[in-house]
């Protein structure tokens, strides 16, 4: 696992008032209806420093689940660091597994458990095909009970100890 610095290009809280109060999405006005909750999540996240096992899920209905997976998928202009992660996302080696490979953005708390984070800046991380390989396990799979590092919020490696 390796440390990342915390992208400083947008402001999660403001990307998605912004998102909550754009009437030509389709998750107006769901996502008006429950921003408190999704902003409480948002700083539940923070407040456990990224430790998986300490962020509670929030409970959002199901059709502003799919709306914001689908933002993620399709990220609109309230949401243009997504875009600019996954552009920036070709890191020299992967924050997750260590390889010297990148190319993707993996959701730290998987969007299908998890919908509350789809688009959530800090729940978004570069990483290589390890990401398809991880599933939506929130523990070490190989150490029963090791929770995962959070590649921003962890001290870990600040580069690669072998090449």
């Amino acid at each position: 696992m390796r440390h990342l610095g915390r992208p400083v290009f947008f402001n999660d809280h403001f990307a998605i008032v912004a998102l909550a109060n754009n009437d030509r999405v389709n998750s107006y006005p769901l996502l008006r209806q429950n921003l408190a909750a999704v902003r409480a999540g948002y700083n539940a996240y923070f407040a456990a420093n990224g430790d998986a096992s300490q962020i509670p899920n929030v409970v959002i209905p199901d059709e502003l689940a799919a709306h914001l997976t689908a933002h993620y998928a399709s990220p609109n202009q309230d949401l243009p660091f997504i875009e600019k992660l996954r552009a920036d996302g070709e890191v020299k080696t992967c924050p997750m597994c260590g390889s010297s490979c990148g190319g993707t953005l993996d959701h730290f708390m998987p969007k299908g458990d998890y919908p509350c984070f789809a688009v959530f800046g800090m729940n978004l991380v570069p990483a290589c095909k390890c990401n398809q390989t991880r599933t939506s396990s929130l523990t070490h799979p190989g150490f029963p009970g090791a929770r995962l590092l959070h590649p921003y919020f962890d001290d870990i490696l600040e580069e690669r100890l072998v090449t």
